[in-house]
C-alpha cells in the first residue's frame, strides 16, 4: 500500500484556529437560542445552510482559490466527502434540538464531548486500537458527562439525549475532515458540507411545513448572525484539522462553554450549578488525559490497492 504524505502539524496555527471557532460557535448557539421561540428548527436549520453556501460560493468566486468554481465537486473521495456532508448535518439538527431544552452552556458542553466519541468511533470505524489509557479518559470524561445530565433533574431529558448523539455524528464528521485533509483542499471539503447541508435541510423544510414564517427586521438580523457566525466556526474548525489531528484540537472545544456561560448568566439568567461546573472540570480532565495519552500515529490513511 501506498501511504499517503500525513497533513502538517502546526499548533501555532492550529490552536489560534480552533479558538476563533470556539467563540463563533457560541455565538450562532447564542443566537439560534434567541430564535427558538420565533422560527421552527427546519427552516432555522435551512437559513443557516443557505446562508452558509451562499457566502462560500461567493469566497470561491471571487477570491483567488486553489481550486475553481467549476471543478469544486470533482474529487475521487465522494463517499468520504458525502459521509463528513451528511453526518455534519445530523450533528446540525441535533445541536438545535438539543436548545430547545436545555440551557446553552449544557448543549454545548455535551455537544463538544466530541473528543470521548472520536477513539470510539475510530475504533469500530477505522479499526483502530484502543489503548487501556485512553479508557482511563474515556470513563473520566462519562463520568462528567452523568453530572451535566444529573439523572433525576430536568437536565437530564431529551435534550441531553440529543446533544450526546450530535456528539457522536459530529466525532464522524471530524475524523472525515482530517481524512480528508490528506488530499483535498479546505474549499471543497467546506463545498461539499455546505451543499449537502443545503439540500437535505431544503428537503426537510420542505417537508415539514407548507410556508415561509413571517420575519421581522430582528429575526433576519439573528437568522444572517447565525449564518456567518456557523460559517466562520465550520471555515476555523477545516483549518484547524488541517494542521493538527482531531485528538488535538478537540478539546480545545470546550472554550465554547466558557464563552456560553456569559450570555446563559447576563441573558437567560441561568447560573452553573455546582454539577454543572464538576461536571465540565471532569470531562475537560478526562479529555486532557485521553488526547495526552493518545498514540502519535492514531490514523494513517492508505491508497486502497487497484484490482
Amino acid at each position: 500500500m501506498h501511504e499517503k504524505t500525513r497533513p502538517q502539524l502546526v499548533l501555532k496555527k492550529a490552536i489560534p484556529y480552533i479558538l476563533l471557532g470556539c467563540l463563533f460557535t457560541s455565538l450562532q448557539a447564542l443566537f439560534a437560542k434567541l430564535l427558538e421561540n420565533s422560527i421552527s428548527i427546519p427552516f432555522l436549520v435551512f437559513s443557516r445552510c443557505l446562508i452558509n453556501s451562499v457566502i462560500l460560493t461567493l469566497w470561491i468566486v471571487c477570491s483567488r482559490s486553489t481550486v475553481s468554481f467549476r471543478t469544486i465537486l470533482r474529487s475521487r473521495n465522494k463517499k468520504l466527502l458525502l459521509a463528513r456532508g451528511l453526518f455534519g448535518t445530523i450533528g446540525i439538527y441535533g445541536f438545535y434540538i438539543a436548545l430547545k431544552f436545555i440551557s446553552l452552556s449544557s448543549a454545548i458542553v455535551l455537544m463538544y464531548s466530541i473528543p470521548i466519541f472520536v477513539p470510539i468511533v475510530s475504533r469500530v470505524w477505522l479499526k483502530i486500537k484502543i489503548f487501556p489509557k485512553i479508557y482511563i479518559g474515556i470513563v473520566i470524561a462519562f463520568i462528567g458527562i452523568v453530572f451535566i445530565l444529573r439523572p433525576g433533574s430536568d437536565v437530564f431529558n431529551i435534550g441531553g439525549v440529543i446533544a450526546i448523539f450530535g456528539a457522536i455524528m459530529g466525532a464522524i464528521a471530524t475524523l472525515c475532515i482530517r481524512m480528508l485533509h490528506y488530499e483535498e483542499p479546505k474549499e471543497r471539503i467546506l463545498a461539499y458540507y455546505f451543499y449537502i447541508a443545503l439540500m437535505v435541510s431544503t428537503m426537510v423544510f420542505i417537508f415539514s411545513e407548507k410556508t415561509i414564517p413571517k420575519l421581522n427586521a430582528e429575526m433576519i438580523i439573528y437568522l444572517l448572525l447565525v449564518g456567518i457566525s456557523s460559517t466562520l466556526f465550520v471555515f476555523f474548525l477545516t483549518l484547524a484539522t488541517k494542521y493538527a489531528p482531531s485528538r488535538l484540537i478537540s478539546p480545545f472545544l470546550y472554550a465554547s462553554v466558557i464563552f456560553s456561560i456569559v450570555p446563559d448568566v447576563y441573558i437567560f439568567h441561568k447560573r452553573p450549578s455546582i454539577y454543572f461546573i464538576i461536571g465540565v472540570l471532569l470531562t475537560i480532565v478526562g479529555t486532557i488525559y485521553l488526547v495526552k495519552n493518545y498514540p502519535k500515529n492514531d490514523l494513517v490513511y492508505h491508497e486502497k490497492k487497484k484490482k
